[in-house]
């Protein structure tokens, strides 16, 4: 069985008005969310075998986190094709990934992660199964395929959804 995660970065900084979207790093909750999220994730004892990160200072802030202090997670694999991009070419990129790979995450942006998560779980692309899809999600979905060529519509099921709620906002 394959397992995909979906990760939405942490809560980035607008204090920088005049620098551009890919380079706004995390805010202060930004940090305070993905600190939660770190914990969740040990708890859950989180194993994957390949990180897919979008280039955004902000994503890259979040799985540098997340990997800091904990060597069994991977380095990332930093991919142009996840910024800016709708769920479409995200999920080209997961079916031509190697099959060796028994689990693949996806640190990324909304709204290209919550609506491949939404056609993935139903194979809808009209309702969403999330009211909201917040910045530090972390989304864990089993596939029972044996080949993410076959990574398709309704073809997931849920095994986790973690949000940070009001964590962060003090």
């Amino acid at each position: 069985m394959k397992k995909l995660y979906l990760i939405r970065h942490a809560k980035s900084s607008w204090d920088f008005e005049t620098l551009p979207d890919r380079e706004r790093p995390l805010a202060k909750r930004g940090h305070s969310q993905i600190r939660f999220l770190k914990k969740f994730i040990q708890k859950f004892e989180w194993r994957v075998d390949q990180v897919l990160v979008s280039p955004s200072k902000r994503t890259e802030s979040t799985y540098k986190i997340i990997h800091k202090g904990n060597p069994s997670l991977p380095d990332p694999v930093y991919r142009q094709e996840l910024y800016e991009t709708d769920w479409k070419e995200i999920l080209k990129l997961l079916q031509n990934e190697k099959e060796e790979n028994q689990s693949i995450a996806v640190v990324g942006h909304n709204p290209g992660l919550e609506n491949l998560a939404r056609f993935l779980l139903t194979s809808s692309d009209n309702l969403s199964l999330f009211s909201k899809f917040p910045t530090s999600s972390f989304l864990g979905l089993h596939f029972s395929k044996n080949s993410w060529a076959e990574l398709s519509a309704g073809t997931c099921q849920l095994e986790v959804f973690w949000i940070p709620g009001n964590l962060g906002k003090q």
